[in-house]
């Protein structure tokens, strides 16, 4: 077994035991070439934590490799279902908690080195939106927006639609939110359940599309 790179001689020698004879060495240079093997060590950073945990406008968790070549190939397993070959990588982790990172390194020469490492998420790309509102006029939980968005700087666009899929309301309004009514004038809406769909935008413009439902009560 070589453990580093690099050429090495082999020297083969003879020895007679019964005889007592010993013949000559036969000595070959660079006899065995060990090549090197790709870095595949990594580092990784959640933008988010540098940006207030804003994950909305700054979701993306980075990679970076240590030793990075652009002759060599790479192949990122993200842990989350997402895959990618970019030198650079970046993927979106909706929940917080612990991925098993994988990256696969094959450089001109065809070898191959792997590196797994487990990696702790800190922020989720979730845009907290509640389950239910009462839009009574009570001044409790009146209207509907998903909270990230009126705490976060983020350009966003929700719609609002009926079971039919009809659109009953839309804004891209920090403070118009949906107050359970038609294009929020008029009279309410029949109580019960509405989609809801989400796009925000990264700090890249890139959209980023949420989507749930929301329960409208009476009290």
């Amino acid at each position: 077994v070589y453990k580093s790179s690099g050429d090495y001689t082999v020297t083969l020698s003879l020895l007679n035991r019964q005889k007592g004879v010993e013949y000559p060495s036969s000595i070959e240079e660079n006899a065995v070439i060990i090549l090197d093997l790709p870095d595949a060590e990594f580092t990784y950073s959640e933008v988010s934590l540098k940006y207030d945990d804003n994950t909305l406008k700054y979701p993306y968790t980075e990679f970076s490799i240590k030793g990075k070549d652009k002759e060599n190939t790479y192949n990122w397993i993200f842990g989350n279902g997402m895959k990618s070959t970019s030198i650079n990588a970046k993927t979106i982790y909706k929940k917080a908690g612990s991925y098993d990172v994988t990256l696969v390194a094959t450089n001109s020469n065809g070898c191959i080195n792997k590196k797994t490492t487990n990696i702790v998420v800190k922020n989720s790309a979730k845009v907290f939106a509640e389950n239910a509102f009462t839009p009574n006029g009570d001044g409790t939980n009146d209207y509907f927006l998903p909270k990230a968005v009126q705490d976060w700087d983020v350009k966003f666009k929700m719609t609002i639609l009926n079971k039919s899929g009809k659109v009953v309301y839309e804004t891209s309004d920090k403070n118009s939110p949906w107050n359970g009514k038609l294009n929020n004038t008029g009279q309410l809406m029949p109580y019960g359940y509405y989609l809801w769909e989400l796009i925000t935008y990264d700090a890249d413009e890139i959209p980023q599309r949420h989507k749930g439902q929301i329960q409208m009560l009476e009290k």
